[in-house]
């Protein structure tokens, strides 16, 4: 029976691959907007395992486009468009396979070595697919409405932990059920959306609240409302999940939209609106907190000199912090292996934090002096070409690629203590700012 079930588990699943095969090889959007959409879904339910690794279902369809790639290529009908990142990138890649010689786990190491050239491909998937200004327009309209779901189903989170906790009642409040009360003193717990927990469903929210700024303070007609709506939405998914280091990716974001904004001829974000919109976002915090008194308990704990999860020393983060420093240095040059923390990290002291939170750490005891240095020049250069790139662009795409970037340095400057380098959104994010640059580029040249 067991064999007879395995055989009709394998032709119904070969049967499916063939028909998204055709399907994507016929319609390459679709392709794209599937990895949108579940772009997101990173909690376990919506997650399988193989060999020890864990199988998102973005992954799947990007196996799906891979081999629709190989048999276009086999044919003459594909090619690989080059990009600003791809030396550093591939120089990185690289260094996480040679570190895998010093890895306490080669396994592990071979494993992170592997999701990361994953995610590398996701990354040249959307660069490549996204080819004309129909797909991405339609692409990046619909990356804003699916992160304004994951958002609003955060805020309901919230709400269903406040009416559970006020009213008594008994709402579904998400696959992992009240989260972090205790640990924030907050009676309602904190959203996570569709991830494993709240410090990704922060991020986003952050990146979409720096997009959606962005864009609404600009000259852009079309959409004016659903910008004004994802701000607002965008904002208070960011507040709730009190995120602190999503906090400071956004005033970083905001800092760097209001420096650069000469270079983009539509952008309405100057100092005057600037102001304007922060004395309406404190006016609405200052209410906020006076309507929930519960409010202020919560920022008490956030912004605590004391504890394993206040701002200091004792912050489960600056030991891992301290420790990981002292694996770089065990093995400076090359690193210990990529995932290395999960094994040397010490169970008895980090108990479930079995993994390095922070990418500059991260960085240092995977792949050492050599993997940091790949990482900085692919940073730069990914920034230096936009710089260089958007005051060359006109209209739409100068905007999008702006208000991309302005999100994705939230992004990274979060990732110092809570990094999600090793999660689909974050190669999902600079596929479409590099593909709003080159349309833009081609769209220029032919007026």
């Amino acid at each position: 029976m067991h064999n007879l079930s395995l055989i009709l588990i394998t032709i119904i699943s070969s049967f499916l691959f063939f028909i998204a095969v055709l399907v994507f090889l016929l319609k390459k959007n679709i392709a794209i907007y599937l990895i949108i959409i579940t772009l997101f879904l990173e909690a376990s339910i919506f997650s399988f395992y193989l060999l020890g690794a864990r199988i998102r279902i973005v992954q799947i369809i990007e196996i799906i486009v891979l081999f629709c790639i190989f048999i276009r290529f086999s044919i003459g009908k594909f090619r690989f468009l080059k990009t600003p990142i791809d030396v550093p990138l591939f120089g990185y890649l690289l260094i996480n396979f040679i570190a895998i010689i010093n890895s306490p786990s080669i396994y592990r190491s071979l494993k992170i070595s592997i999701l990361l050239l994953s995610l590398a491909l996701l990354y040249y998937i959307i660069v490549n697919y996204i080819d004309n200004k129909e797909l991405f327009v339609n692409a990046f309209n619909l990356l804003l409405y699916v992160g304004l779901l994951e958002i609003i189903y955060g805020l309901y989170q919230v709400v269903a932990g406040i009416f559970n906790h006020y009213f008594n009642t008994n709402l579904y409040i998400g696959y992992l059920g009240l989260m972090h009360a205790e640990f924030i003193n907050s009676p309602w717990g904190r959203p996570y959306g569709t991830f494993i927990e709240p410090d990704w469903y922060g991020a986003v929210a952050m990146f979409f609240s720096l997009l959606f700024i962005s864009l609404y303070f600009s000259q852009l007609r079309e959409r004016k409302k659903l910008y004004l709506f994802g701000m607002i939405i965008s904002i208070l998914g960011m507040f709730l999940s009190f995120v602190r280091i999503s906090w400071v990716g956004f005033l970083v974001g905001m800092i760097f939209l209001l420096i650069f904004r000469p270079k983009v001829k539509l952008s309405k974000l100057n100092v005057k609106n600037f102001t304007k919109f922060f004395f309406y976002f404190i006016v609405f915090f200052l209410l906020f907190i006076f309507l929930t008194p519960n409010l202020l308990n919560i920022l008490n704990t956030r912004f605590t000199f004391e504890g394993d999860a206040g701002i200091s020393v004792n912050n489960i983060r600056f030991i891992q912090f301290k420790h990981a420093l002292k694996l770089f240095l065990n093995s400076p040059i090359i690193g210990n292996g990529p995932g290395c923390f999960s094994v040397l990290g010490g169970e008895k002291d980090y108990g479930m934090l079995r993994f390095d939170l922070s990418i500059v750490t991260t960085v240092l005891a995977d792949t050492g002096i050599l993997g940091a240095i790949f990482f900085i020049i692919l940073s730069f250069s990914f920034f230096k070409y936009n710089l260089l790139t958007i005051p060359k662009i006109n209209g739409f795409y100068q905007v999008v690629s702006f208000s991309l970037l302005g999100g994705i340095i939230g992004l990274f400057i979060s990732y110092i203590f809570t990094q999600g380098f090793w999660i689909p959104f974050t190669w999902v994010f600079l596929g479409f700012n590099i593909s709003a640059l080159r349309i833009g580029l081609v769209d220029k040249s032919k007026e």
